[in-house]
């Protein structure tokens, strides 16, 4: 279970999270909406314990973050792998710097190219590969050390297809199948349906924790956009 208590985050004079609240707990399927600006990517940080909060603190597990940091996976469009090997050693060095047996790593390595649909371009250069298909090795080199834990930060600036987009929910989706909690951020409602509980920010602030089926309701009965919808809940609190 991951418990944020109270977190707070500035720089400077800018409030960057304010007085944060949120349990998840394992096997969750959380989407973070909110804006640019709203904070998501400060909490998640904070959350992976790559961040320190100003006030406040984080468990998982009734451990710290950086306690449980082996047990954490942390996907961005930052690069976590290197461009001049191939697909497949990439995936195996990862397996190998979690001290996994050369036989294991190999039997892991090839399970995860068949699950993430890379086992075609193993043997090309990483950094020869489309943004798409470096985003799942991104995910692939996580996967090795099986994290309880998967932080997703959905890069909506990356202007991916729409195909690949809905490929990927759909293992993060799969991912959640296997009792690994996922938490991912996003700055439109066009996957909320894959996710089992909705977190809203908006300027630092946790505006609404709902489960899905309430969180559809709303939209579909009121026709809500994200704007409307963070409209709405930020003139209530």
């Amino acid at each position: 279970m991951i418990e944020v208590n109270n977190i707070n985050k500035s720089s400077g004079q800018l409030k960057i999270l304010n007085n944060c609240n949120l349990v998840i707990h394992d096997g969750d399927f959380v989407e973070i909406v909110g804006f640019k600006g709203a904070g998501k990517t400060a909490l998640m940080k904070i959350i992976a314990g790559f961040v320190k909060p100003d006030y406040g603190y984080v468990l998982i597990d009734h451990k710290l973050p950086y306690k449980q940091f082996m047990h954490i996976g942390y996907l961005s469009k930052d690069i976590n792998w290197y461009k001049n090997l191939t697909v497949e050693k990439n995936i195996l060095l990862s397996a190998k710097k979690h001290e996994i047996s050369d036989e294991q790593a190999t039997f892991i390595t090839n399970k995860i190219l068949n699950f993430t649909k890379l086992d075609n371009v193993k043997n090309l250069l990483a950094g020869d590969l489309p943004i798409e298909q470096k985003l799942k090795l991104s995910l692939a080199v996580i996967l090795v050390y099986k994290p309880l834990t998967l932080l997703v930060e959905f890069p909506n600036d990356l202007n991916l297809n729409k195909t690949f987009e809905d490929e990927l929910w759909l293992l993060l989706k799969q991912i959640n199948q296997h009792k690994i909690t996922v938490i991912v951020t996003t700055s439109h409602l066009d996957n909320i349906e894959q996710c089992k509980k909705v977190v809203f920010m908006d300027k630092g602030k946790i505006l609404l924790v709902d489960n899905l089926h309430n969180v559809i309701d709303k939209i579909k009965n009121s026709n809500y956009s994200l704007v409307k919808l963070i409209s709405t809940l930020t003139n209530k609190n």
